[in-house]
């Protein structure tokens, strides 16, 4: 199954220049990193991205990200992945540019 990440053009700069992250500061304020699936992405994006003029939108296989993974109730009381621990850029499968 993948799973997917939202990314702020600086901070998937950020990302892509230090090959790793430990999330966006609304990820650090939680705790974890914010991932979505298929069915929940473009209602992430409406929600938390609208403002921006680009985002970025990278794939992840969950079973390699499973070990520190949790699916956790969230909005509309659906379970979403939470990650718990830096993210390297390595483990993306693909991006997908979204311009607003």
């Amino acid at each position: 199954m993948l799973i997917y990440k939202v990314f702020s053009k600086s901070d998937f700069d950020s990302f892509v220049a230090d090959n790793e992250t430990n999330g966006s500061s609304d990820d650090l304020k939680d705790g974890f990193i914010h991932f979505s699936t298929r069915e929940q992405l473009f209602d992430t994006i409406r929600r938390h991205f609208s403002k921006y003029k680009l985002v970025f939108v990278l794939a992840f296989q969950e079973s390699q990200l499973r070990q520190k993974l949790n699916w956790e109730l969230s909005r509309n009381r659906e379970l979403f992945p939470h990650y718990y621990d830096n993210l390297r850029y390595s483990q993306s499968l693909y991006t997908i540019q979204l311009i607003m």
